[in-house]
């Protein structure tokens, strides 16, 4: 979906580009995802947003309660008002169809069941990859986006041993220890969540466990190839920024290398990449732990530093606690640094 989205962008920017997805046509994503303002910018932008609005539920949003069913707290996955956008919960496959069906409108080459495995060779010029059926293929320009497959969410966070796929597929086979483990402490929830967990059936109970990436280098040292999203940053789920944080990034990206000229070259487009998408990624890390923070039961959440938990400040329901994380900017902060460099340049100059 990621790379399917960047292909779009590209065509929007005038570059040509193909597409080479592992699975073979067609596919079924499964699952939901939550589209907050500053992605729903970057699909509005695209011409997405618009074919996929009304397929999904819009909302503002989350509300905190105590087991009396007391709101106690507040947090904004979007808002018209405040953002420009109400939150868009979808389901995956309709944006993927939709997605697909621009690719093919505009013409762009997807090509299936090549799976990817390893770059040949990489100089000035091109990079050479190879895929799991011994072909191999060359570009100017290399971009993966394979993210970090796992299963899918249980509806509570329990802290387990690290597994391979193996281990976490038997533990998923254990349908009945999932279940208590969902049911565990099933009275000291609100009557809503107690009826939902008591009419759980077995065979429905996923898992989803949530990883993260060690910091790394986003490029390679000749700048041919280059990862982004899950692959470079895996952003656990609780404040709903992975998909939204790759989005930005997809769009960003496509905007430096439109703006590429004998001024500009491809290794300081990707140094001001690498130096400004990882401060929001950080940003949007710190974000995801207050609100995990904000999940944990009263006597847990007693152990955590203050400041460290999710508060809404803004009483007054204004807007701006969230306008950094929603209101990215990303034209005007490439714009802004081309213009900077070039007054550099000039300045250098003269």
């Amino acid at each position: 979906m990621l790379m399917i989205s960047l292909a779009i962008a590209l065509h929007k920017v005038s570059i040509p580009c193909t597409v080479y997805e592992s699975r073979s046509k067609p596919f079924n994503l499964g699952g939901g995802i939550m589209l907050s303002p500053n992605a729903l910018g970057v699909l509005d932008s695209l011409g997405v947003y618009e074919r996929i609005r009304n397929q999904g539920f819009n909302f503002d949003v989350c509300e905190f309660k105590n087991a009396n069913g007391e709101t106690t707290d507040t947090y904004y996955f979007g808002s018209e008002k405040l953002y420009g956008y109400q939150a868009l919960r979808i389901y995956r496959q309709i944006l993927m169809d939709e997605l697909l069906l621009m690719l093919e409108e505009r013409g762009i080459s997807v090509k299936y069941a090549m799976k990817f495995t390893h770059v040949i060779s990489e100089s000035r010029d091109e990079v050479v990859f190879g895929f799991a059926d011994r072909s191999t293929a060359s570009a100017s320009l290399l971009i993966g986006a394979d993210g970090i497959h796992s299963r899918v969410l249980v509806g509570t966070q329990r802290v387990y041993k690290e597994r391979d796929r193996a281990g976490w597929e038997e533990m998923l086979a254990g349908q009945g220890e999932l279940l208590a483990a969902l049911r565990k402490d099933l009275r000291a929830w609100p009557d809503v969540v107690q009826s939902a967990l008591e009419n759980v059936s077995i065979g429905k109970i996923n898992i989803w466990p949530f990883y993260g990436v060690p910091k790394l280098e986003w490029a390679s040292a000749k700048s041919k190839v280059i990862i982004l999203g899950d692959a470079a940053h895996a952003i656990p789920p609780t404040a709903g920024q992975g998909v939204n944080q790759a989005f930005e990034e997809i769009y960003m990206l496509a905007l430096l290398l439109s703006k590429l000229s004998p001024k500009t070259s491809l290794p300081e487009a990707l140094s001001f990449w690498q130096e400004y998408r990882p401060q929001r990624i950080d940003k949007a890390l710190d974000l995801t732990r207050q609100m995990n923070a904000k999940r944990l039961p009263p006597a847990e959440q007693a152990k955590v530093a203050a400041g460290l938990i999710w508060k809404e400040e803004d009483t007054a329901g204004e807007g701006g606690q969230l306008r950094w994380l929603y209101e990215p900017a990303l034209d005007r902060q490439v714009s802004s640094w081309i213009q900077e460099r070039e007054g550099q340049r000039v300045s250098n100059r003269a």
